[in-house]
C-alpha cells in the first residue's frame, strides 16, 4: 500500500514539474491550455496563480513523504536554480499529504491538486 502511495505521489510531482517547467519557459497561454502527463479524470482551471519563490517552503504531513520533498526539491532547483526548504507539517506552499480517507473517485493511485494563490496542495 504505501508503494502505491509513493508512486501517486511520485507521479504528482512530475506533473507539477512539467507545469513548473511549461509555465516557467512561457509556453502557456493564461494557463487555459496545461499539458499533464498523466491526464486528469477531471481538471477545473480557475483564475489566480501559485508562484514558485525563493522562500517557497514545501510542507509535509506525513515523513514518509520526505523522499518525494527531495525528488521535488532537485527538480525545482535544476529548473529555477534555488533550492526550496522542507518542513514537517504543512503550511503556506506546496503541501504534500497523504489523505486519511479512502476516495474512490481517483483509485488507489489517484491523486488530488488543489492550487491557490497561496498554497499548491498535492494529495
Amino acid at each position: 500500500m504505501m508503494k502505491t502511495i509513493k508512486q501517486g505521489f511520485f507521479l504528482a510531482a512530475v506533473m507539477l514539474i512539467a507545469t513548473i517547467s511549461q509555465n516557467a519557459f512561457g509556453s502557456t497561454q493564461n494557463n487555459q491550455r496545461l499539458t499533464i502527463i498523466p491526464l486528469p479524470v477531471k481538471m477545473d482551471l480557475k483564475s489566480g496563480s501559485f508562484g514558485i519563490k525563493k522562500n517557497t517552503v514545501i510542507y509535509c504531513h506525513q515523513k514518509d513523504l520526505i523522499a518525494v520533498a527531495n525528488y521535488l526539491n532537485t527538480q525545482i532547483s535544476g529548473m529555477l536554480g534555488f533550492t526550496l526548504e522542507i518542513k514537517d507539517g504543512t503550511g503556506k506552499g506546496i503541501n504534500l499529504q497523504i489523505s486519511d480517507k479512502e476516495d474512490k473517485t481517483i483509485g488507489t493511485e489517484g491523486y488530488k491538486i488543489h492550487v491557490t494563490n497561496d498554497n499548491l496542495f498535492i494529495s
